[in-house]
């Protein structure tokens, strides 16, 4: 699947949905707001939250914007720099299953891209390829290469490039070994290195095939900490959330995601904390089968996540065994009302894509 389709291409699409010069700097501003919290483990929390994939619903979209950006704003001081997360183009395991919004609506995902940046300028997604950051960079404050393009250096290397003042994320690998992602931040940093001011790259620990227990996950994400000095960013869907399945099946769940999340807090309650958190979050109906693509959790648990992370994470909350408790039947709370959403998303799935497993 081409990313980023030729037709429309993008100086027709900046033509008719370009954003302005001022909400160029907007992004420019968070971006630069991300990657001061990224050079330093004690630079404050940087939490990048949303669906998936970008839903075809334009107007759900930019609603769920307002909400991610007013939950930001409700912060007085020592806040997160909370980003959009807003995949436009989706990988999939099955080349012939639908691969995000600009696959089947290009202008409609430009024009809901150029609408978020405008409002929120905080918009977060996947690049894939040379024609994503020349598409959407002016419109992006954060980007990730996805582990399936973590070996493909070629790609590294054009993005360490092109623009030196984004903050770039790289995943880890599907088989969950992190020290091909590390040789590829570690090479965007070296190039970016005679840049003043030039942002950083940092790994995104999303778990893998070499952590399929909530032991072995945990056991593997404070390596990944201990490797990194804390600059990571981990991402508690895709792997982390299948070691976490309740089922013990290696499954992708709400609960799962839910309880990944859960163990990052319990985590950084010991004094190991990461540089920012990914969560696949959103309140959006898919009404087309085809689009559903990975489960997403309720946008209230994650604001809850993120605010107890940054919590620990600026020191200003002190945890005692009360809060641990109450903590603990919140998520168990969330996780039965959770399975009878998860069970109909489910059915859905296999019914239309008994072959199309994501990992």
């Amino acid at each position: 699947m081409t990313e980023a389709p030729a037709s429309p291409n993008t100086a027709e699409l900046r033509d008719e949905y370009g954003i302005e010069l001022s909400t160029q700097l907007a992004v420019l501003e968070t971006a630069d707001a991300v990657s001061l919290k990224l050079k330093g483990p004690d630079g404050g929390l940087v939490a990048i939250i949303g669906g998936c994939a970008m839903t075809g619903d334009k107007f759900a979209v930019e609603y769920e914007g307002r909400r991610i950006a007013n939950f930001s704003a409700e912060y007085v001081e020592h806040g997160p720099t909370v980003l959009h997360r807003t995949p436009p183009w989706k990988p999939r395991t099955n080349p012939d299953s639908w691969h995000g919004e600009e696959t089947s609506n290009p202008a409609g995902a430009y024009q809901t891209l150029a609408r978020l940046a405008t409002d929120n300028a905080n918009v977060a997604i996947e690049l894939a390829s040379q024609a994503h950051i020349a598409r959407y960079g002016p419109m992006v404050s954060f980007g990730w290469i996805g582990s399936r393009k973590v070996e493909d250096n070629r790609l590294v290397r054009m993005l360490a490039i092109r623009d030196p003042k984004l903050p770039l994320g790289i995943k880890n690998g599907i088989d969950g070994k992190i020290e091909t992602a590390l040789e590829s931040v570690s090479m965007v940093n070296e190039i970016r290195s005679n840049v003043s001011d030039a942002a950083p790259a940092i790994l995104i620990y999303r778990g893998g095939q070499n952590a399929v227990t909530p032991e072995d996950w945990q056991a593997m994400y404070r390596r990944a900490l201990d490797m990194t000095e804390g600059r990571l960013i981990v991402d508690v869907a895709h792997g982390s959330e299948m070691a976490h399945d309740p089922a013990r099946q290696f499954n992708k769940s709400m609960a799962g995601q839910m309880l990944a999340m859960e163990a990052v807090i319990n985590v950084a309650d010991r004094g190991e904390l990461p540089a920012g958190i990914m969560i696949e979050a959103s309140d959006i109906q898919i009404d087309d089968p085809r689009h559903i693509t990975d489960p997403n959790i309720p946008l209230s648990v994650a604001f809850d996540g993120i605010d107890q992370l940054n919590s620990r994470k600026i020191g200003r909350v002190k945890i005692n065994s009360e809060e641990k408790v109450s903590r603990e039947d919140f998520t168990d709370k969330v996780v039965r009302v959770s399975a009878l959403i998860e069970n109909a998303q489910n059915t859905a799935r296999r019914m239309l894509h008994p072959q199309n497993a994501l990992y």
